[in-house]
């Protein structure tokens, strides 16, 4: 992938195998049977499959890693055996029905080992890949000694029982190595083997070595690599295994991957800094907090659009008078001497002094009679503190109604840069969806076009599986509920503002299913319709890879914001974006009613939308061949143009469940970065394939070195506060004060801040096996940090200090 990915859950394929506190090794199938074990986990020995498709090799131009032999090739291989043998040579032995079944779901219909070994044998195809051991991470000293216990242990194991084996420390951590599930017995001294198909092969293993006798240590010895190769070893091992159990036995895993959090998802409603409740310039007036019922106490002097009531000549903020209904039309003046210029001059400096000409001027105006006016509109009384800003950024200097900020308080909102209110949520694609997922019932969802399942059957049930329409979205319920509020916020500012009816009508978020939504990529400007069909207990927004990407966005992995439509048409307002550079990105200037696949990024047109891979597709990765040469997966750039390209896409796995019960991950609910890292060493030393060590170097490198130099450097050209009025100075005045009210100045940049994470580093180095480089980068900064800031010397010693 690329910078950014999200994870979901599959439950179909290989899952993991963790070692417990008694000594047991279980592979964990279900996520209840995880969480039965999860105190109980010692060591996860692996951590089981991960897809990943065809399309993002392809995106990224990258080769195709080996694909481990998995029961999709299995079955492919099988179909292709079907297809070229004479079906009288086996449906004497094979039922074809059956046999039918296996190539269709290997997964879900997997065939008994008994069956396994028999449909290997007849066809001459690989070993069911769902009853393989971990063969290849065994080394040659381990495979012999495997060998020689369980013909030795043969004799014992008649007299007392199959199952058990002697608890030989040897012998268990290569049972732990093969990733075969048992549990200790006897007061340990006994291994028993749970999984009776792996008993089975087991047995089957035991009793072909015995077959050898004396020649036994002969053939374990024939064609050992001379060069002790890691890869011959593995094709030795595989090549005695497959000739002991009479079947071919291919690689359990061919190539694995490393993955990390670079940053936790998110899903929480988008603030300012600080949250302001309406677009209303109070100057200073309002303290630290910004607050408009305290600056109405004093008079106002702001800078604001030159809107006058062409009928009763009261100064305005509306493009009409709220006393009369006039229009209010912006006037262009000059500041200094006051010179209105007449709709048809186009001059930009005043022809009478010669100073530039506004549309915004200084004004003194009349905060506290607008307040009341518009506690007595809305008969609403606000409370402290109702948040505005210091100024204006747009052009003209327009500001919003204090009607609107009034109401935003009521309903425990807050208003973006543009007047819109946004929630924003990490983005994650999805093509197919069961109701019982996204807590929509049957019939809300057929009344929204939803009749039949991705099979073509009349949709009856929560369990069906039902293709997402490309315009349709499911929301974190967070989101539900705060867009909830936004539709009460907007259904009184129609009906206690505007004087209309309200739209919404909402009391609850199944209320919300059917409404429309508008997608915004950060660094944009053009919002994407959607429609809300559902909601999910995470923290991810759920849509078409076609709607994220129509964002302009990556598939997935990136944050974007999602607002109510009606809120955008009643606050949105180019006016109030800021007149400067990049001011209106991040904003609704356009709204995109319609996706189009061939409109999208191109990334999207790479996803591929095949139920199955070729066999010569996997035979491709094998050979680690440019993804460039494979053409025969159905990709949604060879669907554009045609009917299909909104619909009927396909998928190569299913599974039962995407999301966890737990809404978020436990690195965004742990408070402190302490809590955090320790749960980071804890887990990386659960898995037995991360090196703690590397990881925590890792930590190092990019997280707390650029931290602890980046607040550093924050430190040195830090600016200056005041606590009072809240004015900010890049540079302490030389009076020492604040020029504003004459109040003291703090630090916006404390020592704190900067030293925070020196003791987490250097405890890191100390515990950690931390290279020189990294160790000494960490001593020459705690050096540097020592002489910015000399340790404190006590003013007064006591006697005790002499002692």
């Amino acid at each position: 992938p690329g910078k950014a990915s999200t994870i979901a859950l599959v439950d179909s394929i290989e899952p993991p195998i963790v070692k417990l506190s008694d000594g047991g090794v279980m592979k964990i199938k279900t996520i209840d049977e995880a969480k039965s074990v999860a105190n109980k986990i010692t060591k996860i020995l692996y951590l089981g499959d991960i897809l990943i498709s065809y399309g993002d090799f392809l995106e990224n131009n990258t080769q195709l890693l080996p694909s481990s032999y998995v029961e999709e090739i299995w079955a492919l291989e099988l179909d292709d055996k079907l297809n070229k043998t004479d079906p009288n040579s086996y449906l004497g032995s094979f039922e074809s029905q059956r046999l039918i079944e296996l190539t269709h779901y290997p997964l879900e219909k997997r065939p008994s080992i008994t069956e396994a070994f028999r449909i290997s044998q007849h066809f001459d195809i690989p070993f069911y890949p769902g009853y393989v051991f971990y063969w290849s991470v065994l080394t040659e000293d381990e495979f012999n000694n495997l060998i020689i216990n369980l013909v030795e242990d043969k004799e014992q194991r008649k007299n007392d029982n199959e199952k058990l084996f002697t608890n030989d420390p040897r012998l268990k951590e290569i049972f732990e190595k093969l990733g075969i599930s048992h549990s200790l017995c006897f007061n340990n001294s006994k291994i028993r083997i749970d999984d009776p198909d792996q008993l089975y092969i087991l047995t089957m293993l035991t009793a072909r070595c015995l077959e050898y006798g004396p020649d036994l240590d002969k053939f374990l010895r024939s064609t050992i690599p001379s060069d002790l190769d890691p890869n011959h070893i593995k094709l030795h091992i595989l090549d005695h295994v497959s000739k002991l159990l009479k079947v071919s036995i291919k690689e359990k895993f061919s190539s694995s991957i490393a993955v990390r959090v670079g940053r936790p998802e998110k899903a929480a409603d988008r603030k300012m800094k600080p949250p302001v409740h309406v677009l209303f310039p109070i100057g200073t007036n309002g303290g630290p907090t910004r607050d408009i019922l305290k600056a109405m106490q004093k008079p106002l002097y702001i800078e604001i659009a030159n809107r006058v009531c062409t009928n009763c000549k009261s100064p305005s903020i509306s493009v009409c008078c709220q006393d009369c209904s006039s229009t209010t039309p912006i006037r262009t003046m000059c500041s200094s001497c006051r010179y209105e210029v007449n709709g048809d001059e186009s001059a930009e400096v005043c022809p009478v002094c010669g100073n530039r000409l506004k549309t915004h001027s200084p004004t003194s105006y009349p905060l506290k009679l607008a307040v009341e006016k518009a506690k007595k509109h809305l008969n609403t009384q606000p409370v402290e503190p109702l948040k505005g800003v210091k100024a204006l950024m747009g052009k003209n200097r327009c500001a919003e109604p204090l009607e609107k900020g009034i109401l935003r308080q009521k309903h425990n909102l807050y208003t973006f840069k543009d007047g819109t209110i946004r929630f924003d949520a990490t983005n994650e694609p999805l093509t197919h969806f069961k109701p019982k997922w996204i807590k929509s019932d049957i019939k809300r969802l057929r009344a929204l076009g939803y009749l039949k399942d991705h099979e073509g059957n009349e949709l009856e049930s929560s369990e069906q599986l039902l293709e997402l329409f490309i315009q349709d979205v499911i929301i974190p319920i967070h989101a539900a509920k705060h867009l909830v509020k936004i539709a009460q916020f907007v259904d009184e500012e129609l009906t206690q503002f505007y004087g209309v009816e309200a739209f919404y009508n909402m009391n609850s978020i199944d209320d919300l299913i059917g409404h429309l939504i508008v997608g915004l990529a950060p660094h944009t400007s053009v919002g994407i319709i959607g429609r809300v069909i559902g909601f999910v207990n995470s923290q991810v927004c759920l849509g078409s890879p076609i709607w994220h990407s129509a964002k302009r966005r990556d598939c997935d992995g990136d944050a974007d914001s999602i607002m109510l439509l009606m809120d955008i048409f009643l606050n949105f307002s180019k006016e109030y974006l800021p007149d400067r550079i990049g001011g209106l990105m991040d904003a609704p200037l356009l709204i995109q009613p319609l996706v189009f696949p061939h409109e999208v990024q191109r990334q999207a047109h790479n996803i591929d939308v095949d139920e199955k891979y070729p066999l010569n597709f996997y035979r491709s990765s094998w050979n680690m061949e440019k993804t460039s040469v494979i053409d025969n997966i159905d990709l949604v750039k060879y669907r554009l143009g045609q009917a299909n390209q909104f619909f009927d896409y396909k998928f190569t796995h299913p599974t039962d469940k995407i999301m966890l019960d737990q809404s978020q991950s436990l690195y965004s609910t742990l408070n402190t970065m302490e809590e955090k890292l320790k749960m980071q060493i804890t887990t990386a030393k659960l898995i037995n394939a991360v090196d703690v060590d590397e990881v925590m170097a890792m930590v190092l490198t990019t997280h707390i070195l650029p931290d602890i130099m980046g607040n550093l450097r924050a430190y040195s050209s830090q600016s200056f506060r005041c606590t009072k009025c809240g004015q900010k100075y890049r540079r302490m005045p030389l009076v020492g004060k604040c020029l504003e009210c004459h109040n003291e100045l703090l630090q916006t940049v404390s020592r704190g801040s900067v030293e925070k994470y020196v003791k987490t580093a250097l405890n890191i180095c100390s515990e950690f096996k931390i290279n020189e480089y990294l160790t000494s980068r960490i001593d020459t900064l705690k050096a540097e940090l020592n002489l910015l800031f000399k340790e404190d010397v006590k003013d007064q010693h006591t006697i005790i200090d002499f002692i």
